[in-house]
């Protein structure tokens, strides 16, 4: 019985990996939801202002033009950051910098 029983013990799982494949199971969708509704919150920072653009133009009295300029200057403003945070990354955690980037643009609009 000696070769056999080891054989056959290793084939039996342990009772705690049925209670660890769940749980990671749950702490990656948890990631997943969480990275998502980050993006989401996000990116509604960019598209608010295009959304809201025709109404913004008629209260202002603006034409094309300024209101192109304004959503430009947006984006310029995302350009140049864009270098600083990169490199920030190799000192600061990258998700501290994501989260509280998505905080001070969210203040901002």
């Amino acid at each position: 019985m000696g070769p056999t029983a080891n054989k056959r013990t290793a084939l039996v799982p342990s009772p705690h990996s049925f209670t660890e494949e769940p749980r990671q199971a749950q702490g990656a969708a948890k990631a997943t939801a969480n990275l998502s509704f980050g993006l989401v919150a996000n990116l509604a920072a960019l598209m608010t202002f295009a959304a809201a653009l025709p109404e913004i133009a008629v209260d202002w009295s603006l034409d094309a033009s300024p209101s192109g300029w304004i959503g430009g200057i947006y984006f310029a403003g995302y350009a140049i950051a864009v270098p600083f945070l990169a490199s920030a990354t190799d000192r600061f955690d990258g998700r501290w910098l994501y989260v509280a980037s998505a905080l001070l643009g969210a203040a901002a609009s």
